[in-house]
């Protein structure tokens, strides 16, 4: 699923009163869970970020516009130093 239905999802579900964002991982490169507060770089594009139908989209605008009016608390769950 990705991460802008699922705030879509959690925005709607009045079971759901939290809204926690975790690291990806671990990286098979290294062993680490990473976190990130922009656009996936594997999604994008030479021509920047694209939609299912190849039109170019800034989409990534769309997620942090839900999570800035989300109507419950978003918490971003990082690792601190040396984790």
């Amino acid at each position: 699923m990705k991460l802008f239905e699922a705030l879509l999802n959690a925005r709607e579900d009045t079971a759901i009163g939290v809204v926690l964002l975790s690291a990806e991982g671990p990286s098979t490169k290294d062993g680490v869970y990473s976190f990130c507060s922009g656009g996936d770089q594997n999604a994008r594009g030479h021509q920047g970020y694209v939609d299912d139908d190849g039109m170019p989209r800034l989409n990534i605008l769309e997620v942090q516009r839900l999570i800035r009016f989300m109507p419950k608390v978003v918490i971003a769950v990082v690792p601190g130093a040396g984790q």
